[in-house]
């Protein structure tokens, strides 16, 4: 069995993957000892990978926690960074149909890659996800199999924190609902503006990258994604695991090298 774990801004999402299928799945505000014991004892754990937004510290910790109890574990940064690596000295080592264009590599987040490359395994070409957390972000990846990057715009939460931080009268609010055009309160007019136009963002997002891209597959994923969803007008694919499968695969593309 495959533990993937995707280390977010403020929470942790764990997958076990038994073969190809996501057997137990798992949202926790900090990963300790004790959860991952826990996780060991009910399942066979043959070996851990994960990705991370977060810093080198917090990261090292982590690792920590597994090799005290004598877990392998695998950062996503290095695993890919081992991929491309291989690529330039063996052409023939893997399938390289999936190519990275992205010109800054060392600062691409290893989540992003992740779900574009999961989404990739899944379902080939001529994708566009839609990651929808903290930041909401776009990965394009062409018809011909090249991640060509895409763009970082603030999420929800963000959009919220930042008008309450920069003014002096405007609330907090701290959840996404949908709501009329036209707010009648300060609250639903805070909520039409980072809600609706939110929305009308991506849906124009969309329809800029259809315009140039025949028969493009839109995936959403991340913590808003459901309510994306369901609400964007344009036709999307909810696929709320589509990073875990990206980060197993790339382990297991790597298994017989690392």
């Amino acid at each position: 069995m495959i533990l993937a774990i995707d280390r977010g801004n403020t929470q942790e999402k764990i997958a076990v993957f038994d073969k190809n299928e996501i057997v137990f799945f798992d949202t926790v505000c900090a990963f300790d000892s004790a959860y991952l014991c826990k996780l060991l004892s009910d399942y066979k754990i043959d070996c851990s990978v994960y990705c991370s937004v977060r810093n080198e510290e917090s990261n090292t910790d982590f690792e920590s926690l597994f090799h005290e109890n004598k877990t392998k574990i695998y950062s996503a940064k290095t695993l890919f960074y081992f991929y491309e690596t291989k690529k330039e000295k063996n052409k023939t080592a893997f399938d390289y149909t999936f190519v990275n264009n992205y010109k800054t590599k060392d600062t691409l987040g290893e989540d992003r890659l992740a779900a574009i490359f999961g989404a990739w395994a899944k379902y080939n070409k001529n994708i566009l996800v839609i990651d929808a957390g903290t930041c909401i972000t776009f990965d394009y990846l062409d018809q011909n199999g090249v991640y060509q990057g895409g763009s970082i715009n603030p999420g929800f939460m963000m959009k919220f924190r930042a008008l309450h931080n920069f003014t002096a009268n405007l609330p907090l609010l701290n959840s996404i609902q949908e709501v009329e055009l036209c707010g009648k309160t300060t609250q639903e007019c805070i909520l039409s503006g980072v809600v609706n136009g939110t929305l009308a963002e991506i849906d124009n997002m969309i329809e800029r990258y259809c315009r140039t891209n025949k028969d493009l597959r839109v995936l959403v994923t991340g913590g808003d994604a459901e309510f994306l969803a369901k609400h964007l007008q344009k036709t999307v694919e909810y696929a709320p695991d589509i990073l875990f499968y990206g980060l197993k695969n790339i382990l297991e593309i790597n298994a017989k090298e690392i």
